[in-house]
């Protein structure tokens, strides 16, 4: 920037002294007819004559100046805001790039998700957030089952299809507000904000049954061991990290593809889960399907139900409660969806009359959300829809119907 100041300097100077030269050529040549024959005309005295003069003289350089410099650079100023422009435009390409390096440098390149290095630079971050806003933070630790056994029999290329195809399916089976990270390998970690234990215990049964119950090309099913782990009050990132590896060795030790958890000793887990117990939608076992994709998924949508009423019981911001109320509505419709697809392909003969409930049912919920925003009511009507029509009504009540259409019985 000091260099194009300085240029511009320079012909600025350059432009003053050509114009100088050419105003004291004509003031030489035209003093004599000037004083001599215009003044007298215009009835004015030499004197004063001499001070308009002068002025006349600098009032036509620095229009010369400009005209000049509008003539030579497009500009009034010698090119100097054209280059700063320039310059400009040559910063934020750089920013741009650089910000975009710093991305590359913070993503895994075979499947876009976070690297170890952009997890562990926002790490230490999500926890101080947590204990400002006295928050919960749980973390999910997932490892390939005999991922070796894929690349020596597939081959590497079918390993990274692998990799590549558990990663999109985390993403999108993982809510926005969670982050994906390929930790090294064939690990994966998935950071749940604003989670408490046992809602990420049944987000990870259910990604646990959506990665099992996937097939992938060429390869066949694969299955995960999962690790979870909430962030306790005094726990560092290696602390808390070293407690999810210990519940992944357990998952791989009790026989894979299947879901532990930290902390192991009662103590802990009660200083771990918040939710007040008389407040709290219990999944049963009688609940269960036998279908694990629909049961995942129900244990999952209970869990977070009750995210949401812990987040009501405890008088959270209002803005917490609907996004809240909002991802629990988007897991509905996500839910919903995959049934209905489940039921099409079992062909379940009141699969029309249940899509029907499904609409009316997620109509209601965004009357139900909108009035929450709108008319300031309390969160009362929010979590009785989601308890009692969606959950109790709905999947406890209506989805036991075709439980024989999946070759399961309804009894039970």
């Amino acid at each position: 920037m000091e260099d194009l100041h300085r240029a511009a300097k320079r012909r600025e100077a350059s432009a003053l002294f050509a114009v100088g030269i050419g105003a004291s050529v004509s003031v030489y040549l035209g003093h004599d007819w000037f004083h001599q024959t215009f003044l007298p005309a215009l009835g004015v005295r030499s004197s004063l004559g001499d001070a308009l003069g002068g002025l006349l003289v600098v009032v036509v350089a620095h229009l010369g100046q400009r005209i000049a410099s509008l003539a030579l650079y497009r500009d009034g100023h010698y090119g100097l805001l054209d280059a700063t422009r320039t310059l400009q435009g040559a910063v934020r390409d750089l920013s741009t790039e650089l910000d975009e390096v710093g991305q590359l440098a913070r993503r895994d390149r075979l499947t876009g998700c976070w690297n170890r290095r952009g997890f562990e630079e926002i790490v230490d971050g999500e926890i101080a957030r947590m204990r400002r806003h006295d928050n919960t933070l749980t973390v999910l630790l997932l490892d390939i089952d005999h991922f070796k056994r894929v690349n020596d029999t597939h081959g590497h290329l079918a390993g990274d299809r692998v990799l590549a195809h558990l990663a999109e399916l985390l993403r999108s089976s993982c809510r926005p507000s969670d982050s994906v990270t390929r930790w090294g390998g064939e690990e994966f970690l998935v950071l749940c904000p604003n989670t408490r234990l046992d809602t990420a215990i049944a987000l990870a049964e259910r990604l646990r049954t959506a990665v099992s119950s996937t097939e992938i090309v060429g390869v066949g099913r694969i299955t995960v061991s999962i690790g979870v782990a909430e962030c306790l009050v005094g726990d560092e990132a290696q602390q808390w990290l070293g407690r999810a590896d210990r519940a992944l060795y357990r998952a791989k030790e009790e026989g894979r593809n299947r879901v532990c958890f930290a902390p192991e000793s009662p103590e802990e887990t009660d200083a771990a889960s918040s939710v007040n117990p008389f407040m709290k939608v219990v999944w049963r076992d009688s609940y269960s399907s036998g279908n694990e994709l629909i049961d995942s998924d129900h244990r999952y949508l209970f869990a977070t139900a009750n995210e949401l009423l812990n987040a009501i019981a405890t008088d959270q911001p209002r803005g917490h409660i609907g996004y809240m109320a909002h991802q629990l509505l988007v897991e509905i419709q996500n839910h919903f969806g995959r049934e209905e697809q489940l039921l099409q392909q079992s062909g379940y003969g009141g699969l029309r009359e249940h899509q029907q409930m499904h609409r009316v049912l997620l109509a209601k919920a965004i009357d139900t959300l909108d009035g929450f925003h709108a008319d300031g009511n309390d969160a009362g009507p929010l979590f009785q829809f989601f308890a009692h029509d969606v959950l109790l009504k709905h999947l406890m009540g209506e989805d036991r119907k075709f439980f024989s259409a999946l070759g399961q019985d309804a009894a039970h």
